[in-house]
């Protein structure tokens, strides 16, 4: 799943539960990824 490996990869850089994370992006599909990606990683 592509939001689980974002999760990964963001905690991997130290993203844990209540670090703000901010996505900048066009409205696009990986928009949504990303989204629930960093709800995964507890951003």
């Amino acid at each position: 799943d592509l939001s689980d490996r974002f999760a990964a990869a963001l905690a991997a850089q130290g993203v844990k539960k209540g670090t703000r994370v901010s996505i900048m992006l066009p409205n696009c599909p990986q928009q949504v990824v990303m989204y629930f990606g960093v709800l995964k990683a507890g951003g």
